[in-house]
């Protein structure tokens, strides 16, 4: 689980099996993204993502590899933000 407390995700941060990471500046109206993937999954392998914000959930996202991975494909999942510090989700991108 990520757990961000008024915070923007680090880029390129590398985690292991169950890590977490957290941090605790951003200004306000920052927008972004934050993604989670998995480097050579094996079938059946999952992945979860939750963004909290002052310990509110504010976004999640899960799914579960159910094929091998064809050729260029990788298997991640995002969460879109309009703004990190009120942990306000992107309606659009």
């Amino acid at each position: 689980m990520l757990s961000f407390a008024k915070c923007s995700a680090p880029s390129g941060l590398l985690l292991g099996g169950g890590g977490s990471h957290s941090a605790d500046s951003v200004p306000p109206d920052v927008s972004g993204s934050v993604w989670l993937g998995v480097e050579k999954p094996k079938v059946g392998a999952t992945i979860k993502l939750a963004v909290k914000v002052d310990g509110k959930l504010v976004g999640e996202d899960f799914d579960r590899l159910e094929a091998p991975l064809e050729a260029g494909y990788g298997f991640a999942i995002g969460v879109d933000l309009d703004d990190y510090a009120a942990g306000k989700l992107a309606e659009d991108w």
